[in-house]
């Protein structure tokens, strides 16, 4: 499992990459919004200025000015203006092509300013009247075009225009690089003072870390900092010394019961001794034969008995004070406490006096 510092490190990384990345897509698509719109308003302006070098290429359809039927030139949809519509300034590449009422292709123009010529559009056969749409090019290029279709004012061709897509391809493409270069900064800064923020709160446990060792390596009398109640650190650390101290007094209540008991020990080996070295005398008097008459043996069995007495009680102390020294086992069982109501008011009924008691009032002296 990783650390605290590599947990905390990894997730705020995580939610800055989120929260970044979130935000430059977004960018990025308001930003391809904004340059298509622009590209689609050029592309619906660029109709009469392409119609008219159409027209001057000599790429006039025939028939009639309008499609028959129409009764009104100006209800045809995507119908643009006519040779007075103002110039637009159109980007280089632009590509104009005529077709015939029937959708078949009389010719085309392409805008170049003396620049070197793009890839063709790849226009379909069928294409929309009045709507902008997008077609590739031709060859592996991958040039895209912002393509769109209207009815001639002048006769009944329709005119294709399309505006390549170049300079918009490389400003999103700008803009993408621009976006990950700024998301790898940012998260490489952010990494690095997260490192040392969370590497300058996390010290505090550093420093408790460093401190429960030594106190594990014997020195009890360290206490952990900081120890305050305004953080939550700090209340650790009130609750480690708080603990430690009862731990030092639980060690010191030990050691000194330990040096009681040596010294208790040591007390009753030498209250041992005596009684039985003086067995021990009596008992090599008896087997000498130092003891030759009735009444010397009898005084050397008395004086056995005694000290055996006496070192019998010693005994009896050793094993009172081990029975004092061992914690009894607690039982723990269900109490019917309406039984023990009962049992006391039968108590309290049998203890109280049937009658009352009459003192006899004391009698004057005669």
């Amino acid at each position: 499992m990783a650390s605290l510092r590599a947990r905390v490190l990894a997730s705020v990384l995580l939610l800055a990459a989120a929260g970044l990345v979130a935000l430059a897509a977004v960018t990025y698509a308001e930003q391809r919004s904004f340059l298509l719109g622009r590209i689609d308003q050029e592309v619906r302006g660029a109709g009469p200025a392409l119609g008219h070098a159409l027209d001057t290429a000599g790429y006039k359809p025939a028939g009639p000015a309008y499609p028959l039927g129409v009764p009104d030139g100006d209800d045809l949809p995507g119908r643009q203006g006519g040779p007075g519509a103002p110039n637009p300034n159109l980007p280089p590449g632009t590509y104009g092509q005529r077709r015939d009422a029937s959708g078949h292709v009389l010719g085309h123009v392409l805008i170049s300013y003396g620049q070197a010529a793009a890839a063709a559009p790849r226009i379909p056969a069928s294409v929309p009247i009045g709507k902008v749409f997008t077609v590739g090019s031709y060859g592996s290029s991958g040039l895209h075009y912002r393509a769109y279709a209207s009815y001639d004012q002048q006769d009944s061709g329709i005119t294709v225009v399309a505006v390549p897509l170049h300079d918009v391809d490389q400003t999103l493409h700008r803009l993408l690089l621009v976006e990950l270069l700024v998301i790898a900064g940012v998260l490489a800064a952010l990494g690095a003072s997260a490192f040392f923020v969370v590497r300058l709160g996390l010290r505090p446990l550093d420093r408790m870390s460093i401190t429960a060792g030594e106190i594990a390596a014997g020195q009890l009398s360290r206490r952990v900092s900081p120890a305050t109640p305004r953080t939550e650190v700090g209340r650790l650390g009130l609750a480690l010394n708080a603990m430690l101290e009862r731990l030092e007094q639980a060690f010191s209540q030990r050691e000194a019961s330990e040096e009681r008991l040596r010294r208790f020990l040591a007390d009753a080996s030498h209250e041992l001794r005596t009684p039985l070295a003086s067995i021990r005398g009596y008992a090599e008097l008896f087997r000498m034969g130092a003891t030759r008459d009735e009444a010397e043996t009898q005084t050397a069995m008395r004086r056995i008995e005694d000290e055996s007495k006496r070192m019998g009680v010693l005994v009896e102390d050793l094993l009172t004070l081990a029975r004092m020294d061992e914690a009894p086992e607690l039982s723990r069982a269900a109490v019917d406490l309406s039984v023990l109501a009962r049992d006391a008011v039968e108590d309290a009924h049998a203890m109280a006096p049937t009658r009352p008691i009459e003192l006899d009032a004391p009698q004057a002296a005669v």
